[in-house]
């Protein structure tokens, strides 16, 4: 169970990490940067 949770988490993390890389970088947003880190 909680493997597929991590699973999911992991694929939506690198969804958006795909998301904002493909917007111009000076438009990050910066919530999503302090999440990462």
């Amino acid at each position: 169970m909680k493997t597929t949770i991590k699973l999911i988490f992991s694929a939506l993390l690198l969804m958006t990490f795909i998301l904002g890389c493909s917007k111009d970088e000076d438009e990050v947003d910066p919530n999503f940067i302090n999440a990462i880190n």
